[in-house]
């Protein structure tokens, strides 16, 4: 599956442009970074609903079909991703705020 994420998310979010997302990579800004299928499918899921905060608990029911993980899992892939994202210079943040979790929130990029 290939999303173009940063230009038009799959919920039609206008974000950032020549960006791609598939199930192995991200790629950005002409940078790439590969994705296992969990870090993808919480980018996704992030990318689907952004500016909205999840609970460790809601991110494995809702971004993961099992049920497997643990908390500590979810805020490791939470790290895992954030680290990408940095690197690849996204224009977002995924953010934690404690009694609330995460939340992807993007930059505004606007000039003037």
């Amino acid at each position: 599956m290939s999303v173009s994420i940063f230009g038009t998310s799959r919920s039609g979010n206008s974000k950032a442009s020549g960006s791609t997302l598939t199930a192995e990579s991200c790629v950005t800004k002409g940078k790439e970074a590969v994705l296992t299928n969990r870090e993808f499918e919480l980018l996704l899921f992030l990318l689907d609903h952004p500016d909205r905060y999840y609970t460790s608990s809601q991110i494995m029911g809702y971004a993961w079909s099992d049920f497997a993980q643990i908390p500590e899992e979810v805020r490791n892939y939470v790290l895992r991703v954030r680290k990408i994202l940095t690197r690849l210079e996204v224009p977002c943040d995924l953010v934690n705020r404690p009694g609330r979790d995460f939340s992807l929130t993007f930059r505004n990029t606007d000039e003037g």
